[in-house]
């Protein structure tokens, strides 16, 4: 599941002060967030910073890599505060914000999905003595990969930047056809093989 996933790896954080400038992290790296034995830790130490005085805001995202995301100067307007790159939608990408938070020792973070997953299609013909001749699979108004950025605003909203990728669908090398008395259960004629993701979201 998810959180095993995550566990098994990093993600990366940053932090503003609420409505201004960014003060855990920099424009161009966040700070890698580690799971040590059972709770999530600064993956350098020294990293580790004091709480300001007043409320903090905060944007994270998960696979973290070293340039995975950028960030803007201060959240002081309504713009994009975090740009997730090189989503490639061939793996999962989650992303969390947590706003105008008071001190805690442990700042909560929800993860959501950037990507949804088909894992396949399945037809099943309801009508007696009726074939249907599937030929092409597509899902329209969407991609299966692209060079694409993931764009998280102020409030935690995401929506896509410079999708370039193609559509995602698929083209059966035979025609299946499929009849109710062929298969009474349904025919898998599409399946995601190659764990492709689709870009499907533009909020949380």
């Amino acid at each position: 599941d998810n959180a095993t996933a995550m566990q098994n790896g990093s993600f990366g954080v940053v932090g503003y002060k609420t409505g201004s400038s960014i003060y855990l992290g920099t424009t161009n790296k966040a700070i890698e967030q580690t799971w040590q034995s059972s709770a999530w830790e600064y993956a350098t130490p020294t990293d580790l910073k004091y709480w300001p005085d007043g409320k903090m805001d905060f944007y994270a995202y998960f696979p973290y890599s070293e340039n995975g995301a950028t960030f803007a100067e201060s959240t002081s307007n309504d713009g994009t505060v975090m740009t997730i790159n090189n989503a490639t939608g061939n793996q999962d990408v989650l992303f969390a914000s947590a706003i105008n938070q008071n001190y805690q020792e442990r700042v909560p973070l929800t993860f959501h999905h950037a990507f949804s997953k088909i894992n396949s299609v399945n037809i099943k013909v309801e009508l007696n003595d009726v074939d249907v001749v599937v030929s092409k699979v597509e899902f329209i108004n969407t991609q299966s990969s692209a060079n694409s950025q993931i764009l998280v605003n102020r409030s935690g909203k995401a929506k896509y930047g410079n999708s370039t990728g193609s559509s995602c669908g698929t083209t059966l090398n035979d025609a299946e056809t499929i009849s109710t008395t062929s298969n009474s259960s349904g025919y898998t004629v599409w399946s995601n093989s190659n764990n492709k993701y689709i870009l499907a979201t533009n909020g949380t």
